[in-house]
């Protein structure tokens, strides 16, 4: 096998793309911080509602991310991005939430099997970690089973990253084609 394989050390120079970047957004940099400080406000204020604040997150990100790459892709256009735009991923809503489902896949799988478990294994409530009793507690994390489940985590994990590489586009492409 020959080794005709040539590296190019100037392919992609990493500081002319920051300062290419640094150029495109800063005309707009005020109404992009301000998008991303009111996303994150909303975030945060809508954590705060017990139990379905975290799974309403979940979605409102991407919804509210796809809002923020329409505004990107109009100031790429040439148009002047507006503040408005940042809601435009409301309008999308279907494709937006079925993208973050996908990506919720992992940790759903992660839950439905350490749930069941200890629930199972010593009638504990799994919300509740001290509901169990010593003896219990030696039964449930022994050295296996926090092996095994290191080792279910790792996979997952890996399963994970590679569904959020396959994911990486996704809302943008939301954003710019409206599929």
């Amino acid at each position: 096998m020959s080794s005709d394989i040539r590296f190019n050390q100037s392919a992609v120079r990493a500081g002319e793309a920051v300062s290419e970047g640094w150029r495109f957004i800063s005309p707009n940099y005020g109404l992009y911080l301000g998008m991303t400080v009111v996303f994150l406000l909303i975030m945060i204020a809508i954590g705060f509602i017990p139990y379905v604040g975290d799974i309403a997150n979940q979605f409102l990100y991407g919804i509210f991310a796809c809002g923020i790459f329409v505004a990107i892709l109009a100031n790429a256009r040439g148009q002047e991005p507006q503040f408005a735009m940042l809601f435009e991923g409301f309008s999308r809503i279907v494709p937006c939430v079925l993208i973050m489902l996908i990506q919720m896949i992992p940790s759903f799988l992660i839950l439905t099997l350490i749930i069941p478990y200890l629930y199972f294994s010593g009638g504990a409530n799994p919300l509740d970690p001290n509901s169990m009793n010593p003896e219990q507690l030696q039964q449930v994390f022994n050295p296996q089973m926090i092996g095994l489940f290191v080792l279910v985590y790792l996979v997952v994990l890996a399963l994970s990253i590679i569904l959020k590489l396959f994911m990486f586009f996704a809302l943008p492409l939301v954003a710019d084609r409206n599929v």
